[in-house]
């Protein structure tokens, strides 16, 4: 596959062999942000096949495929070298072929927990904020966290929130303005209309983890946001419906804070809702934020 001297849906998106997931869907966002922002219209082929790529690369399977089928590709040949017969050259792809399939399926190294912390840490530097509300004095308190979940909007809960309230979100570069799009009270989500720019958007997951699936809660520390993994235990029935419970109480200045899977994608909210003594703590599954529309707080 060509494209402007282009060979491969790698060569698209400017990334090499072995990136992860969530190195391809970044690539992918800091190319398109950059045609968005240009002057003249993209070229629809060229969006096409970015689109592609981000699919194919980034979905294990379809990579594989899509791995092994480069070398069938003649355009990736070396015309230069010998030529083999037809039926030499046919057992010799199909040995190959085999070859790269037992290792994507059997040798591919699994990664290590302190390499899926990094991978969830880079996207949260990128994506989470902390959240903030100011009074008529103007005095700041932390509410939690926000997460951003399309361009200009992020997702948080709605403890502590009130229709008007003045809020900020920092990503410990910058702080931006908030306000309180939609507060969807029985859900316990509520979306934030924040400045572009504050936070690139997180891909969300939204089929629920499944029990025994690892999770990682991003948390304040010492050196900024940090990953701390914990384990989905199932789901657990709540006032809106299932929620997700993990191996972890969630403390109330920790609320809104996302919830990764081990592909780098959304799980969820935490919330301190829910939290039982036992350290067990609630998400609120992506599949919320999506559905979150706008319905009045409960009476008092």
């Amino acid at each position: 596959m060509r494209y402007g001297g282009k060979q491969t849906l790698y060569d698209v998106l400017d990334l090499p062999r072995g990136v992860t997931s969530l190195e391809v869907e970044m690539a992918y966002r800091r190319m398109k942000a950059l045609y968005d922002k240009g002057d003249e219209p993209p070229d629809p082929r060229r969006m096409s096949l970015m689109r592609e790529a981000l699919e194919v690369l980034g979905d294990d399977r379809r990579r594989a495929a899509y791995d092994a089928s480069l070398m069938h590709d003649p355009v990736a040949a070396h015309p230069d070298r010998y030529h083999a017969s037809p039926r030499t050259v046919a057992i010799a792809l199909g040995v190959i072929a085999l070859v790269a399939a037992a290792i994507v399926v059997l040798l591919r190294p699994h990664s290590s927990a302190s390499a899926i912390r990094d991978q969830v840490a880079s996207q949260a530097n990128v994506s989470v904020a902390r959240l903030q509300a100011i009074d008529t004095a103007g005095r700041r308190s932390v509410l939690g966290f926000a997460t951003a979940v399309e361009d200009g909007v992020m997702a948080t809960t709605c403890h502590g929130i009130t229709p008007g309230m003045q809020l900020v979100v920092n990503n410990g570069t910058l702080v931006f303005g908030a306000t309180v799009a939609i507060a969807d009270y029985a859900a316990d989500v509520c979306k934030l209309s924040a400045a572009g720019g504050a936070s690139r958007p997180v891909t969300l997951t939204l089929p629920p983890p499944r029990g025994g699936e690892r999770l990682y809660v991003v948390i304040a520390g010492e050196a900024g946001l940090m990953p701390q993994e914990v384990k989905a235990l199932g789901t657990v029935a709540v006032r809106n419906g299932a929620a997700i419970e993990i191996d972890r109480a969630i403390a109330p200045a920790e609320d809104g804070a996302a919830v990764f899977d081990s592909q780098g994608k959304l799980a969820g909210i935490a919330t301190s809702a829910g939290s039982t003594a036992d350290g067990r703590g609630i998400v609120l599954p992506a599949a919320w934020i999506t559905a979150a529309r706008a319905r009045p707080a409960p009476p008092r």
